[in-house]
């Protein structure tokens, strides 16, 4: 038989390290949208992924906002279809995945990169701020 196909994998790779925008982020919502078996499979992945993804990148050319509004969002998505579970339960985010995640909300708020468009940051900002109380309910 063939190996189940791993959608964390297939979606965060590309998330990382694709340069078309509208890829990264429709792979970024993708993983925010997966069943909870394709997630509790490779969860540590998909939330390595979206966090890595809610940060601004490194190469200015590659910064792009909107990746980011959707990496929170997913994040937060993620986060109510896997559950919290409690220390040495099985399948869902353990604390430090958990904290892992909040962290990146809350370092979502201190994003205010401008462009043409003008304070793109705001989307993220406002992405963190409607993640902030469904994780913290």
């Amino acid at each position: 038989g063939q190996a189940p196909l791993d959608l964390v994998a297939r979606y965060a790779i590309p998330l990382g390290k694709d340069p078309n925008a509208g890829l990264r982020r429709g792979h970024a919502l993708a993983l925010g949208a997966l069943p909870s078996p394709q997630l509790r499979a490779s969860l540590p992945a998909a939330v390595a992924a979206l966090v890595q993804a809610s940060r601004p990148e490194a190469v200015a050319e590659l910064r792009d906002p909107e990746t980011r509004r959707n990496a929170i969002s997913a994040l937060v998505e993620l986060s109510q279809t896997a559950g919290l579970v409690a220390t040495g339960s099985e399948g869902g985010l353990t604390t430090p995945l958990f904290l892992e995640i909040f962290e990146a909300c809350l370092d979502a708020f201190g994003d205010y990169q401008t462009d043409n468009r003008g304070d793109v940051g705001s989307w993220v900002r406002e992405a963190a701020m409607h993640a902030a109380l469904p994780l913290l309910r």
